[in-house]
């Protein structure tokens, strides 16, 4: 019986050439749009301590058979597999103490806000230098779970050669980055095809707003770079509004955008081919990570001011009452 139950298990994860069985993206699908203000149950890290990276990228710390083994896990924080946290150790500390051999080690330097189903995650991988990791911030269940098992699949298809520095892990972007990572840490933030909130009380749901650019900026490493890309012109008019309007970033030209690397990794995703074979357009701009040059209190103040849209808007209900 133990044994029927065996080949049974082995053909549900394995075609008959010995290949992992890659997992039906219809298996998956959830509804695009998701409230990131309501309340959503999931777990969290107390502090970027309380993570042990090591449990999602195995072979990137350690090439031990044992750590192969593991690379079959799945540590997604998701009802099906729990996130790596450990925050039974956490200590209360500043977050920008930053531990001395955090940096000897390979560590998350990319970061993909709403990774979808992790094309970009995929499409990055082979060009990625040795010790750099990238994660897949993702806040809908199925989905994470997808791009989890595809990421394992990968791994396990070429022998757990390729696909190590890449993994996904479920999280309010909006609410919890911060717990997730020390500052100045990350080298790329990118935002492709962010869900435009077309309503305008619902502008305060998306993810490039004057609030959460200040989260980026700390997060980033001086010279760090955000990529936006979108196929809705009027949501790319906002985000550059929002990303001009702060003095921590810089906007690259078109050459040097054209000349990025990444710049082809966000056009060849699930999402642009859907556009590009639509016969649609895509808006797409790269931030440079700068240390603003403010001279006075009233410049800093200047800084942390409500944006044009939101004055109008208070504007607006102070002229209504």
């Amino acid at each position: 019986m133990s044994d029927v139950s065996s080949d049974d298990e082995k053909a549900k994860y394995y075609t008959q050439l010995g290949k992992y069985r890659m997992p039906n993206k219809n298996n998956y699908r959830q509804h695009a749009h998701c409230n990131p203000l309501s309340k959503i149950s999931m777990g969290y890290p107390f502090s970027p301590e309380c993570i042990n990276w090591s449990l999602c990228y195995p072979i990137e710390f350690s090439s031990s058979p044992e750590d192969q083994k593991a690379n079959s896990l799945l540590y997604l924080n998701t009802k099906t597999y729990p996130g790596p946290f450990t925050n039974e150790n956490y200590k209360p500390i500043s977050t920008t103490n930053t531990p001395k051999d955090f940096y000897s080690n390979p560590y998350v330097s990319i970061v993909d806000v709403g990774c979808g189903y992790g094309a970009l995650l995929e499409n990055m991988s082979s060009s990625l230098e040795k010790g750099s990791l990238a994660l897949g911030l993702e806040i809908r269940d199925k989905v994470t779970n997808y791009v989890g098992e595809r990421i394992k699949g990968l791994r396990l298809n070429t022998d757990n050669k390729e696909f190590n520095n890449i993994s996904v892990m479920r999280s309010n972007t909006m609410k919890l980055l911060l717990n997730f990572f020390y500052k100045g840490q990350l080298d790329k933030l990118f935002f492709c095809f962010a869900d435009p909130h077309f309503k305008r009380t619902n502008h305060r749901k998306r993810i490039i707003n004057q609030y959460l650019l200040n989260e980026y900026a700390y997060l980033l490493k001086k010279g760090g770079r955000l990529y936006i890309i979108t196929d809705v012109e009027e949501l790319y008019i906002w985000e550059r509004s929002m990303l001009n309007q702060n003095r921590c970033f810089k906007e690259l030209d078109k050459i040097e955008v054209e000349k990025d690397i990444f710049t082809g990794f966000m056009k060849n995703t699930n999402e642009a081919k859907k556009v590009i074979k639509n016969k649609g357009e895509m808006f797409y701009s790269i931030y440079e990570r700068v240390e603003p040059n403010i001279k006075n209190l009233s410049e800093l103040y200047d800084c942390l001011d409500y944006t044009k849209d939101e004055k109008e808007e208070k504007e607006e209900k102070e002229g209504d009452n």
